[in-house]
């Protein structure tokens, strides 16, 4: 089975977003999602997570915008409990897909270096800025970006 998990900074914004589109785009792709939060189910070939490097945010729901976007789109985020990522979850995860460089820089200087090559850009152009100081537009642009992206590590996913 396949692990992937989504960082950004509170986990509120744009990785629940990119956490969902991931799940929906290998849905659509024919794989089976691993439900609920369990990663240990033998029926799915794909788990699916995110999280926030810091922990303002813990034990909050996604960002209203970040919702709305997605209920625009046929997506419900509503449910999304934001939780911080730990150093130690590098080891289970195949995949860290990171939102920008700050949130890489961070993760390289807490994960031990061995697990480093799993870390990469959620984008294959660049960095998915976080629209949390502004309007509904950058959350609308931010969601456009993840789903484009969220298309291309689908079909570039080895399972």
């Amino acid at each position: 089975m396949l692990k992937i998990i989504t960082i950004c900074t509170g986990n509120i914004c744009r990785s629940p977003v990119a956490q969902a589109l991931l799940k929906r785009e290998f849905r659509q792709a024919g794989y089976v999602v691993c439900e609920n939060g369990s990663s240990n189910s033998v029926d799915c070939d794909v788990f699916i997570d995110s999280a926030g490097t810091g922990g303002w945010h813990v034990g909050h729901g996604a960002d209203d915008r970040s919702v709305r976007v997605c209920l625009e789109n046929d997506i419900d985020i509503s449910s999304h409990i934001a939780r911080q990522f730990s150093a130690e979850e590098a080891e289970v995860f195949d995949h860290i897909f990171v939102m920008d460089r700050d949130n890489l820089l961070f993760l390289q200087g807490i994960i031990d270096k061995k697990y480093h090559h799993k870390i990469s850009m959620f984008s294959q152009d660049g960095e998915i800025k976080d629209p949390y100081y502004g309007g509904i537009d950058g959350f609308k642009k931010m969601f456009l970006q993840i789903q484009q992206s969220a298309k291309y590590i689908v079909k570039d996913c080895d399972l």
